[in-house]
């Protein structure tokens, strides 16, 4: 935040920076904060500084260290505590001066240092303090009270045209490195500072589960007589269309997650930060873990209730068939939901347009209707429809290898097996992604 006290008289500054400390604390947050001639009752709002003159970190730690930097580095005795945030001040100014003294009118010195800008920077997040380097590797000694005097001697190695400064970039940073910072960035804002949400989402996922399982209670204990026995199992279909439809349609609430890490995004692509893989392949990953536990409620309340299994099975293989259901069902929902975000220009856009694509994909899907009732024309729909092959995978995990023929009988069977059906979600799932990656290269901040 930038000068958030500017304008402000001393009475009004304070309450603003003790609601900023109060909001920073119980929301456990961090705030960097730019001031200018802060008062004491302000300074010790902080709990770090990190203090600039002419982009050189002077000092970079906690307020409790000030009187060690005094006695150490400004070699100086520390001044009254009210005087604090005017001798640093000063002494910032007197050290950029004596720099400016030392150097040619139309240079600057290079420092190694991760800080840069002008100003004294007050900071309630900074990092460790440090010590500023040169670039021969010595230590910048402090400047004297009594002017230039004590500075040591400069080597034109130092110093390079300001045109050359300009050109100057700061250390790469590892790929990794940078995709920690997005991964735990987005673990820390979505997920461990906002259970509530996460717990929610679990109880939805749960709820909707024990709902269709109490409609469709035992609908899977079919009986062994032919006559009936593919009348029984279409509903079975039935109960595992809306099954995939749950998957397919409770993604719908991350919309909002969604559309702030987009503007997230398009507000840090200006500065080429991280680029676009980052933000989606992190929000995959966390997603994916999510799903897998909301999958695991699932498939431990569908199963007993509706009786879920096959009989030429052993209970195991049945328990993690569907299991394999209810998660590459769940990750291409997710996938496409938020690959209709990234496309859409606001929220409400991105909510119509996902519910579009998924109303299509079931309808499509064979489950409602056979698709040798639909009109031929538009009969390719279902090579392209996610929730068929997720349909397939269901009915599949409970009649293959029975005498059941409703799979033929509707034909749900191509591609004619589990494996090769999750094949073809995994490659939407990854069509998706790679889509959302592209997409998200060309978001750019509106203002």
């Amino acid at each position: 935040m930038d000068e958030i006290t500017s304008g402000l008289d001393s009475e009004n500054a304070l309450i603003v920076m003790k609601l900023l400390k109060k909001m920073c604390v119980s929301l456990r947050v961090a705030a960097a904060v730019v001031i200018h001639q802060p008062s004491m009752e302000v300074f010790e709002r902080f709990d770090r500084l990190v203090l600039l003159s002419r982009g050189r970190s002077i000092y970079s730690d906690k307020l409790s260290g000030l009187p060690t930097f005094y006695d150490d580095v400004l070699q100086h005795k520390m001044p009254e505590t009210h005087h604090i945030p005017t001798d640093l001040l000063r002494h910032a100014s007197n050290w950029e001066c004596q720099l400016s003294n030392s150097a040619p009118s139309d240079s600057v010195p290079i420092v190694n240092d991760r800080h840069a800008g002008r100003d004294a920077k007050q900071d309630s997040s900074a990092g460790v303090g440090e010590e500023t380097m040169s670039t021969n590797g010595s230590k910048s000694q402090p400047p004297s009270q009594h002017g230039t005097s004590d500075l040591p001697e400069t080597s034109p190695e130092l110093f390079t045209s300001s045109r050359e400064l300009q050109a100057f970039t700061a250390p790469q940073v590892s790929m990794f490195w940078k995709f920690r910072t997005v991964f735990s960035r987005n673990l820390q804002n979505h997920y461990v500072r906002n259970l509530t949400n996460l717990a929610a989402r679990l109880v939805i996922y749960g709820s909707t589960s024990l709902s269709v399982s109490l409609i469709f209670w035992d609908i899977g204990n079919i009986d062994d007589d032919p006559s009936t026995m593919n009348e029984q199992a279409r509903y079975v279909v039935g109960a595992g269309l809306f099954l995939s439809q749950c998957s397919f349609l409770l993604p719908f609430s991350q919309i909002s997650t969604f559309f702030f890490d987009k503007s997230v995004f398009a507000s840090e692509s200006a500065l080429a930060l991280y680029p676009s893989w980052m933000y989606s392949v992190s929000q995959f990953l966390l997603e994916a873990w999510v799903l897998a536990l909301a999958s695991l409620v699932q498939t431990t309340i569908a199963k007993p209730m509706m009786s879920l299994s096959n009989p030429a099975w052993s209970e195991s293989e049945s328990f993690f068939t569907l299991l394999a259901f209810f998660i590459i069902s769940g990750l291409t929902g997710n996938a496409l939901i938020l690959l209709t975000c990234m496309v859409a220009f606001s929220q409400d856009l991105g909510f119509l347009l996902g519910c579009t694509v998924v109303t299509i994909s079931l309808a499509a899907s064979g489950g409602f209707v056979p698709f040798a009732i639909i009109p031929e024309s538009i009969r390719w729909l279902q090579w392209i429809s996610p929730v068929k092959y997720s349909l397939q995978i269901f009915i599949m995990a409970l009649f293959d290898g029975t005498d059941t023929t409703i799979v033929q009988a509707l034909d749900l069977d191509v591609p004619s097996d589990i494996t090769h059906n999750i094949l073809v979600l995994i490659f939407m799932f990854a069509l998706c992604a790679v889509t959302t990656i592209v997409t998200m290269s060309f978001q750019r901040e509106v203002r």
